[in-house]
């Protein structure tokens, strides 16, 4: 028992909910308040240059939505070809965004999980690197 709760089949799907739970809940926040969100997420000359293309609350919009779908799909472990990109993607964008700091260095870890769980699932489906 002990040992099928610690094997690597049951580390991959724990962090498949755990990268769905946080997906969810920031897609979440950023579609229930998205003027507060953006102002708190987004460095000032990131959020202007978001602004001269589209509206800030259209924007949050999308990026909530996006993370949503990459929650469901991740979660549901459908289409992880293209929703691991995705959030390693969307990843690398709020590190970028966030500059050097621990909560950019704890999604650089995330991120680095994310690489992995891909690589692995290429693997398991015969796909190559």
């Amino acid at each position: 028992m002990l040992k099928k709760a610690f094997s690597i089949e049951s580390a991959r799907i724990l962090f498949r909910i755990a990268l769905a739970l946080i997906f969810g809940y920031f897609g979440g926040l950023a579609i229930l308040n998205p003027e507060y969100q953006g102002a708190l997420w987004l460095r000032p000359d990131i959020a202007s240059i978001i602004t001269f293309i589209l509206p800030l609350k259209v924007f949050m919009y999308l990026f909530g939505g996006i993370q949503l779908l990459t929650a469901f799909f991740i979660l549901t472990g459908r289409l992880l070809n293209w929703a691991l990109p995705l959030a390693a993607f969307l990843l690398l964008g709020i590190i970028i965004n966030l500059g050097i700091n621990e909560v950019s260095l704890r999604d650089f870890v995330i991120l680095t999980g994310i690489l992995y769980l891909y690589a692995n699932h290429k693997s398991r489906m015969g796909l190559s690197n």
